[in-house]
């Protein structure tokens, strides 16, 4: 069977309020609003995935708050008919941008259009953009382990991602720069890798439950 392209496989789930689990633990938002996994038994957050703004192959993953937290709350529907309350400043998990090309792209705009000083470009590239890992590595080179963040939108290129259907419930997470999220497992945190191997690999459950999501948090 062929597998779902990107568009098929985000207008199937665009929507929908989902659970992401990988090897570390599902994802959840602890009590200082940073973006971790949790042990099997300890809980998670849901998060509602909804469409990229003039980008159909990608889908950018909104949080939704617990009950009561916040300042301001709005009514959202949801795709099995629910009303939830969420945040009134939605926020989305956030990579943090790195490699080599986004580096190079980066000098390269600020060498032609910017005022900075010639030495200056290069200590706000360093600052802006995170470095991979190179090949003396304990895991080889390609890797940025700086934590998965959840910041307000509307979504930007930081905050869209490709969802690579492979079957069985799981997906490769890939980002705008050709990586992927990564179960961190060791340390609890969602980083980026440079391919999709077994702690690239997420199972997103959609949440069926009937009735108000008040009742929902304390399941595990």
């Amino acid at each position: 069977m062929a597998t779902a392209g990107p568009e098929e496989t985000h207008n199937k789930w665009k929507g929908k309020r989902v659970e992401i689990t990988g090897v570390g633990g599902k994802i959840y938002i602890d009590e200082n609003g940073d973006v971790r996994t949790a042990a099997y038994g300890v809980g998670s957050s849901l998060f509602e995935i909804v469409a990229a703004d003039n980008d159909a192959s990608k889908v950018a993953f909104r949080y939704i708050p617990p009950p009561g937290t916040g300042t301001t709350t709005m009514a959202s529907a949801t795709s099995n008919g629910d009303t939830v309350s969420t945040d009134g400043d939605p926020k989305y998990l956030t990579i943090v941008m790195y490699g080599d090309e986004p580096r190079q792209s980066l000098l390269e705009q600020l060498a032609s259009n910017s005022p900075l000083l010639p030495e200056m470009i290069g200590e706000v590239v360093d600052f802006t953009v995170g470095a991979p890992t190179n090949d003396d590595n304990f895991e080889g080179a390609g890797f940025n382990y700086s934590p998965m963040t959840l910041q307000p939108g509307p979504p930007n290129m930081l905050q869209v991602f490709e969802m690579e259907g492979i079957g069985g419930g799981r997906f490769g997470i890939k980002t705008s720069f050709n990586t992927y999220w990564r179960s961190q497992h060791w340390d609890g945190l969602v980083s980026q890798s440079p391919h999709r191997l077994g702690d690239e690999l997420w199972y997103i459950m959609e949440y069926l439950r009937p009735g108000n999501i008040n009742d929902r948090w304390n399941h595990t």
